[in-house]
């Protein structure tokens, strides 16, 4: 399923401008995830998520993806608590001021970011030597970009991590299937990724078989179901 700001954007398209700007991304991932490991609250806490994870699960980029995924489950404070759940971000609490700092980290080091909060947490290291685009009144997108998108505690299970995406609700991650992270490959570099990487991609996207459909209603992809096969069960 195409991304659904891109409703009126041509499949095809889409393909074309990630041929030209996919190699690009990965070149600003690799900054982008330097900074990252290189900063006490997020060292060995971010990894690869949804369509970049998806890709590199398949073992290639996703043929019509926009951008580069990232996910980070960031340390409170760096002192007290450790790597435990105890020391991340609630789903009732403000992330504002962290996304905020987090921005700062990249642009002090010489990236463009900005935070953006339409649909998502997250901060967006973008490069706008490449150009943007309109996604709709108000809102843009740029050609590169890698969202870093903050992962919070779950709001009923604390020993889980949720997405703060608006259609990702249905995310629940245990902290041990994605600590500690291990390395995969994309696009012919290593980066990190969850622990337990199908779960991960289930937990996001529900079955990932090539023979799925997608359920609306559930924002999750379901086995087809044989021709005739009436049965729900």
């Amino acid at each position: 399923m195409l991304n659904v700001w891109y409703k009126d954007t041509n499949k095809e398209e889409l393909i074309k401008r990630a041929a030209i700007y996919g190699p690009l991304r990965n070149v600003l991932a690799q900054k982008t995830c330097k900074i990252l490991s290189e900063w006490k609250q997020t060292e060995n806490r971010w990894f690869l998520e949804s369509g970049t994870l998806l890709g590199a699960y398949r073992g290639a980029m996703i043929p019509h993806d926009d951008d580069f995924d990232l996910g980070v489950v960031p340390r409170r404070k760096s002192e007290g608590h450790g790597d435990s759940p105890d020391n991340i971000f609630s789903a009732e609490e403000t992330m504002e001021e962290f996304l905020e700092v987090m921005c700062k980290k990249f642009q002090s080091a010489g990236l463009h970011a900005r935070v953006t909060k339409t649909y998502n947490k997250k901060v967006e290291v973008f490069d706008p030597e490449h150009g943007k685009f309109d996604l709709g009144p108000g809102v843009d997108f740029h050609h590169v970009t890698v969202d870093v998108t903050v992962f919070p505690l779950h709001p009923e299970k604390s020993e889980c991590i949720t997405h703060p995406h608006y259609t990702m609700g249905h995310v629940c991650i245990p902290w041990n299937e994605l600590f500690p992270t291990e390395s995969i490959m994309y696009e012919k570099l290593e980066f990190q990724a969850p622990k337990n990487v199908q779960l991960t991609l289930e937990s996001f996207y529900g079955y990932l078989g090539k023979d799925s459909c997608f359920n609306p209603e559930t924002n999750l992809y379901e086995k087809k179901k044989p021709e005739g096969d009436t049965n729900s069960n």
